[in-house]
């Protein structure tokens, strides 16, 4: 009786564990990452012991505002980076800004190689050159374009760019005249040569730069350009009152300024990526 309690153990035993084989599964995890388009794909492998096979994949996009893969050791800015940079002046005695348009401008990186930037510049200016005098000028610019990269260095990263220029000045002048008299200005705050007049500028330049990443993500830089433009300058009104209330009005008309050539574009770029 115990031989054959022992059998029926050992033949059950047998049975179960191959059972247990072929129920094995060995399950594979592979996952790709595509760095320019920012989608991954996982994909999963079942095998079992009797050669069946099963997989499955998945993939996953980041999005358009996903960043690219950085090859660059996390140094210069990748896809989806901003950048934020002045054109400074250092050696004139103070730090100004002294591009040609004395703009700041931003970056937005819609690849590793490719982004869009974007320089403006608003101010507005009261001076009083003397006790009699008084000048206000208002000046306004835009300058929106495209850049394309190379490959450079580990920390030089050179461009071509291309950019539309559009520009305005709007300046009125008062002061006191002989006789109790006063005098309006309207369209320039000087003498009335194109160095004080209003005008309204508009142009193309075909840029060449470089940025050089000093830590990360932050650079200086130097552009030069060659710009074509046409400024319309302003016509200038001058209004006289007299003491006695008689007002008399002069024209002076404006003018133009068409403009071909390089362009340096003197200082330093610095700048910030975040």
């Amino acid at each position: 009786m115990k031989k054959i309690l022992l059998t029926a153990a050992l033949v059950g035993g047998f049975f179960w564990n191959a059972s247990a084989q072929n129920g094995k599964t060995t399950t594979k995890t592979k996952t790709t990452t595509g760095t320019t388009t920012g989608t991954s794909t996982t994909t999963t492998t079942q095998e079992n012991n009797a050669g069946g096979t099963e997989q499955t994949s998945t993939s996953s996009s980041g999005g358009f505002f996903q960043r690219a893969q950085n090859t660059n050791g996390d140094i210069k800015a990748t896809g989806g980076d901003i950048a934020l940079e002045a054109n400074v002046n250092i050696l004139s005695g103070g730090v100004s800004l002294s591009n040609s348009l004395n703009q700041i401008r931003g970056r937005y990186f819609l690849s590793n190689d490719m982004a869009l930037r974007l320089g403006t510049h608003l101010s507005f200016n009261t001076t009083t050159p003397d006790p009699d005098t008084k000048t206000r000028a208002i000046e306004f610019s835009i300058a929106p374009g495209i850049e394309k990269h190379f490959a450079g260095t580990n920390r030089l990263s050179p461009y071509v760019a291309a950019e539309l220029l559009i520009g305005l000045r709007s300046a009125h002048a008062e002061m006191d005249g002989p006789g109790n008299s006063e005098i309006e200005v309207k369209g320039a705050f000087g003498n009335g040569d194109n160095n004080s007049r209003g005008y309204f500028l508009v142009g193309l330049g075909a840029v060449g730069g470089c940025d050089f990443y000093i830590a990360r993500h932050l650079f200086v830089g130097y552009e030069l350009s060659m710009e074509l433009s046409n400024r319309s300058f302003s016509e200038i009104e001058t209004i006289t009152t007299l003491a006695d209330g008689t007002v008399i009005t002069n024209k002076t008309d404006g003018n133009s300024a068409f403009s071909f050539g390089p362009n340096v574009r003197n200082g330093i770029r610095v700048g910030f990526v975040f």
